[in-house]
C-alpha cells in the first residue's frame, strides 16, 4: 500500500470555529476521488462516553460525510505526538509515516486563527506530496 500524506487534527472540544474548519476538510476529502491523501480528527478527552453522543450529533449537524472522527480516551493525547497541554487544537502534517510539521492553537488563538489560510496550507501540502 502506498504511504499517503496525512493531516491529523487533534481537538479537545467541538466548537464553532473547529466546525467550520472540519467542513472545509470534509470538502477536500469529497473532492479527492483518487484517495491520494488522508485526513482525520481525533478528540482528546477523559470523558469518552459523554463526548461520544455529542460528536455523533455534531458531525451530522455539520454534514460531515467523509471525514473520520474518533476519540482518544486521554485528555493529554498519544504521547508520541507531544500535544501541548495548552493546545485546544493541534494540526499535524505527516508524510511517509513521519511528522513533518505541526500547528498548535490555544482556544483564543484558534478562534482568531485564519482558517482559510490553514486550509490552503493543507491543500499545498497535499499537492506537493502526491
Amino acid at each position: 500500500m502506498q504511504d499517503r500524506p496525512a493531516v491529523i487534527v487533534f481537538a479537545r472540544q467541538p466548537d464553532e470555529p473547529l466546525g467550520r474548519f472540519l467542513i472545509q476538510l470534509d470538502q477536500l476529502l469529497r473532492q479527492d476521488k483518487s484517495a491520494a491523501y488522508r485526513i482525520w480528527v481525533t478528540f482528546l478527552t477523559d470523558q469518552q462516553p459523554q463526548l461520544d453522543e455529542q460528536l455523533v450529533s455534531w458531525a451530522k449537524h455539520l454534514g460531515l460525510a467523509r471525514l473520520p472522527i474518533s476519540i482518544f480516551e486521554d485528555s493529554h493525547g498519544p504521547t508520541a505526538y507531544r500535544i501541548p497541554d495548552r493546545a485546544a487544537v493541534l494540526v499535524v502534517f505527516a508524510r511517509q509515516r513521519r511528522i513533518v510539521a505541526s500547528r498548535a492553537y490555544t482556544r483564543a488563538e484558534w478562534s482568531r486563527a485564519e482558517l482559510d489560510s490553514l486550509v490552503q496550507e493543507i491543500r499545498r501540502f497535499f499537492e506537493t506530496n502526491r
